[in-house]
């Protein structure tokens, strides 16, 4: 495969019902840093997603030259599978991006998921070259023991499935996904991470690491904030916090959540406030929580104007 230049970009995703506004926060973050004159094409699988779901997603794309498309799947596959359970944070529909590789025949595609807040050109993300992997993904680093959890070699990277961009040409060639569903089935004792687990296994040692800034994970936050932890990471995980293209709200605590400390909840908010979702307030919240949260954003803030975040 060349350089990509293949015209529209695609960008995959796979939710339910639940996170439908979250979607549409992301989706209207990639308009918003898009070049002019980039064309996108938005691939949601949907599990269980209303007409007027559907319907509120649509009406985002209006005048921006891009096309969406609802492919119909059958999650009930999904559940005759033997897999770990869930985590209480992931859905079902988060299996969806094992299917990519049959319901679109283009050769890349960049997949995400819809927790997340795009603050850099996608076309960026698009343009590296990962012709001779599997994907392109970021580390991981909160899951610095998952290798050999996985029986892989102990210093393996290990990566978080949640942004990947996608050589799906050399995936069907080899049969990646298929391989996963596999591998998930037969190590359900070793599991914890369902299909992200899967796909580390799957792609070990043939996937292009990107740069961190390319899927700010929350635990990246907590290496910037914590002296002791910046001396054990890498300098550019520091560097991309300081400057995300992509933020990518990992933890159990959403920017839905008032308990969320993250820095970018804020920038969340203010795409919400243009999507069909406006108004929606935080869940969780409290007088006491309030005072809780605003002595640690206190000390964060402090901390930030030192660190020259």
């Amino acid at each position: 495969m060349e350089k990509n230049k293949i015209d529209p970009i695609t960008v995959g995703f796979a939710i339910d019902e639940n996170y439908v506004r979250h979607l549409g926060v992301a989706m209207l973050s990639i308009l918003h840093n898009k070049k002019a004159d980039a064309k996108i094409q938005f691939i949601v699988i949907g599990d269980g997603l209303s007409e007027d779901s559907m319907s509120a997603l649509k009406q985002l794309i209006e005048n921006n030259n891009v096309s969406l498309i609802f492919p119909k799947i059958d999650f009930n596959f999904f559940d005759e599978l033997k897999h770990p359970p869930i985590l209480p944070h992931i859905s079902r529909a988060t299996y969806g991006r094992l299917l990519l590789t049959d319901i679109f025949e283009g050769d890349k595609l960049l997949y995400l998921d819809s927790d997340i807040l795009v603050r850099g050109d996608i076309s960026e993300l698009w343009d590296i070259d990962i012709a001779e992997y599997y994907a392109g993904a970021v580390l991981d680093p909160a899951q610095k023991d998952s290798s050999r959890r996985l029986g892989m070699p102990p210093e393996a990277p290990y990566f978080n499935s949640g942004v990947l961009s996608l050589n799906l040409k050399k995936c069907r060639q080899d049969d990646i996904m298929r391989k996963v569903l596999k591998i998930m089935t037969e190590n359900s004792d070793k599991i914890i991470f369902p299909d992200q687990d899967g796909l580390n296994v799957a792609m070990h040692n043939n996937w292009f690491s990107l740069h961190p800034r390319w899927n700010v994970q929350s635990y990246m936050f907590n290496i910037f904030y914590d002296g002791k932890l910046r001396k054990k990471f890498r300098s550019d995980i520091v560097a991309a916090v300081k400057n995300p293209a992509i933020v990518h709200f990992t933890s159990e605590d959403k920017p839905w959540h008032y308990r969320c400390e993250n820095p970018y909840v804020e920038e969340y908010y203010k795409y919400l406030a243009q999507t069909p979702w406006k108004g929606n307030a935080p869940e969780g919240r409290s007088f006491r929580g309030m005072i809780r949260k605003n002595r640690r954003l206190l000390k964060r803030r402090l901390k930030s104007a030192i660190l020259g975040f």
